[in-house]
């Protein structure tokens, strides 16, 4: 199936936008939607269908949450509060124990679309204001939408390595927490693509697997050899052991 043109996502906003749509909590129809609901509006138009809520886009219609400076023209992006802060609000369905817990627990409070010119958010915003554009600098974070066509300029993922000062594994877990369950023990060096920093965590992917890891972690330098170890008088096991030892090492057997 098909994918929604990002500039005609775009231009349906913009519509919005000049012809000041009113601001209805719960709303999605002709002149009249609230943040979550220009969105259910738009993919209804282009024969898709979206969950009318931002905390369940955040977290289910986004490729990945990417920080305020990948922003590109028609990426969703996120006002968040944090647990502790005033109006923190979040359902209690996205908390520990709840049916969509996934280890996040910020709120993803209101959505809006990225502008063309890349500095500025369509949105829904309140009942007073309306449908209006402000600056892209006063929101948190911005997601790549995946029923929608980018052109192929979306790159949610960077290629990193796994690192660690002391261990031959790290954990990638189910969750961004250190009580999720274990999915696999990668090697230190291997190569991952990653996502962004959410408090500490990033997505990746593994091979055919995918998960989260502490940030700690990952590095962007390739495990190339950065010493030299020279052996002298030992046997080819324990030259073995070493080189299992001092991944990063290149390690010479001399007699």
């Amino acid at each position: 199936m098909s994918k929604i043109p990002v500039d005609k996502l775009i231009a349906l906003f913009q519509k919005m936008y000049r012809e000041h749509w009113r601001y209805t909590w719960g709303s999605a129809v002709d002149n009249d939607v609230d943040c979550s609901g220009a969105f259910v509006y738009a993919y209804r138009k282009f024969g898709k269908s979206i969950y009318h809520g931002s905390n369940t886009i955040a977290r289910k219609y986004v490729v990945a949450l990417l920080p305020i400076s990948d922003a590109k023209p028609g990426m969703a992006v996120f006002k968040v509060r944090k647990p502790g802060q005033r109006y923190y609000d979040l359902p209690s369905k996205f908390k520990p124990g709840g049916s969509e817990y996934n280890g996040d627990i910020n709120d993803y409070y209101h959505i809006g679309l990225v502008d063309t010119d890349g500095k500025h958010v369509l949105n829904a915003q309140s009942e007073s204001a309306g449908f209006t554009r402000t600056a892209l600098s006063k929101w948190a974070c911005v997601g790549y939408l995946k029923a929608v066509d980018y052109g192929g300029e979306e790159k949610p993922m960077e290629t990193m390595y796994v690192t660690a000062e002391s261990g031959r594994t790290v954990r990638m877990r189910e969750k961004p927490s250190t009580g999720a369950k274990i999915i696999a023990e990668i090697p230190v060096g291997t190569e991952v693509l990653a996502g962004a920093d959410i408090d500490g965590w990033r997505e990746i992917i593994h091979g055919d697997d995918g998960g989260y890891m502490m940030s700690k972690f990952l590095t962007a330098e390739s495990p190339e050899a950065k010493y030299k170890v020279v052996c002298y008088g030992m046997s080819w096991k324990q030259v073995q052991e070493i080189r299992k030892t001092c991944p990063t090492a290149d390690v010479e057997k001399e007699t």
